[in-house]
């Protein structure tokens, strides 16, 4: 027997050792054993829109630093996504949604400074209080109605504690009082 598991029998019970440990190091590698291409391939999507961005930035004239602003939010999202990918790939589900819902924030954040000069104002001040990313949600959902819906259950299910999503999934011998 490994010397790490020897120290984890001797501090943990067999039932919350299987739930901390092994049932998630099963869970991640029969994750990436049915989606590891697909993840692989939409990563290398990204790259590409990564390319055209700096394609588009270098043959734009003038390019402000309004402009550049809002690719950067872009691409920040585009950070999220694939950080969010690979994590995903190492079974870190809920991880990945929060860094989804941070992807989706970040690009509203683009198109509300974009169309908006009052909110381009605050944001441009650099104070972090009068610009207010949970304004450009609102504002995206004019735009694309389903931002809102996808927002809000991102944040229900990875980001705001609750037991549904943040509990693990207890054993039925735990279940009955076996271990607490």
């Amino acid at each position: 027997m490994a010397k790490s598991t020897q120290n984890r029998e001797a501090t943990f019970p067999k039932d919350i050792e299987y739930l901390v440990f092994d049932r998630r190091k099963e869970e991640e590698i029969e994750f990436r054993k049915h989606y590891k291409k697909d993840i692989n391939n939409i990563l290398g999507h990204i790259n590409n829109i990564r390319f055209m961005q700096t394609v588009f930035l270098l043959s734009e004239p003038e390019t402000t630093s309004c402009v550049l602003e809002e690719l950067s939010l872009i691409n920040k999202g585009i950070d999220f996504i694939s950080s969010s990918l690979i994590l995903l790939s190492h079974g870190s589900i809920l991880e990945s949604l929060a860094l989804l819902r941070l992807a989706i924030e970040s690009s509203c954040s683009a198109l509300l400074i974009h169309f908006d000069i009052d909110e381009r104002e605050k944001y441009f001040s650099r104070d972090i209080k009068s610009f207010r990313s949970s304004k450009a949600i609102t504002y995206a959902k004019q735009k694309v109605k389903y931002v809102g819906k996808l927002y809000g259950i991102l944040s229900n299910a990875a980001v705001h504690v609750n037991i549904v999503s943040f509990c693990p999934k207890l054993s039925k011998k735990m279940e009955k009082g076996k271990v607490f």
